[in-house]
């Protein structure tokens, strides 16, 4: 999380209690910690959702997973919305999804996203990793067919890594708006094609070639793609080695948009200064 800045610290704790609350059996949270207009957006489910619309999702998803219980492996705070990277595991003792109940364990991962405001979540966006799901509860069928945007994110992904410009600016838009976080001399938004690869030549020209990417985890939906990595970079005698993470916005196989907060903002903006 982002240290210096208390107020991000204090989202990321109404985000994990949360959930925290209710894997404990306290489903009345919900209306403590959510907003009269709050919306949920789920990938593959009808919405936005409104309280009482996550209120019958989190009453049906416990009942099929009763010990079902979150752990927050990573929080990334940026003004007033939380990134969670989080692990979801339970035992499915009730139907879900027509299956019904098998006994299995699952575990499996999911990348969240809340707005929160005066300690109170206004809106959640959720990506779980929903195949992954399934095979754990031996659902029928043959081996799943690669999502899209999964395929859309490892051609990126190569070209970026290969500094391959003119290849990564053909998955964009060519209004394409992206969004660097912090204070430092490569943060900002970005629009169009140009600037933003303008953008990923300055990081290499400034650490000399250095800046590596690794991910860490991709989850996708139909419309979004949500990348969480780890970055390594040399400058002199400055060293970086930061998690982060990359929220793309995808419309007819391009990516629209793209958001990227840091693990430590502080540390990142005192290397890129």
């Amino acid at each position: 999380m982002d240290h210096d800045t208390p107020h991000k610290n204090e989202s990321c704790r109404v985000v994990r209690r949360f959930f925290t609350e209710q894997d404990a059996g306290n489903l009345a949270v919900i209306d403590e910690l959510t907003s009269d207009d709050f919306q949920l957006h789920a990938a593959g489910v009808p919405g936005p959702l409104d309280r009482n619309g996550l209120r019958g999702f989190a009453e049906a998803f416990y009942r099929a997973f009763p010990d079902l219980h979150h752990t927050f492996l990573h929080q990334v705070a940026s003004g007033g919305t939380v990134a969670s990277h989080v692990r979801m595991r339970g035992t499915h003792r009730g139907e879900f999804h027509g299956i019904p109940a098998t006994g299995a364990d699952i575990d499996l991962t999911a990348m969240q996203f809340t707005r929160v405001e005066q300690g109170k979540l206004i809106e959640h966006w959720t990506v779980i990793d929903q195949l992954s799901l399934l095979g754990q509860l031996g659902a029928p069928g043959g081996a799943p067919e690669v999502p899209p945007n999964r395929t859309l994110f490892a051609n990126m992904y190569e070209a970026f890594t290969a500094g391959d410009m003119e290849r990564l600016a053909t998955h964009f838009d060519p209004d394409i708006v992206w969004h660097t976080a912090g204070s430092n001399q490569l943060s900002g938004t970005y629009r169009g094609r140009a600037d933003t690869i303008a953008s990923f030549e300055r990081e290499f020209d400034l650490s000399a070639g250095t800046y590596r990417p690794v991910v860490r985890d991709v989850l996708t939906s139909d419309t979004r793609i949500v990348a969480l990595l780890h970055a390594d970079a040399q400058r002199g005698d400055r060293a970086l080695s930061e998690e982060y993470a990359i929220v793309f916005a995808v419309d007819r196989g391009l990516v629209v948009e793209a958001w990227e907060c840091w693990w430590d903002q502080r540390a990142v903006n005192e290397f890129w200064s």
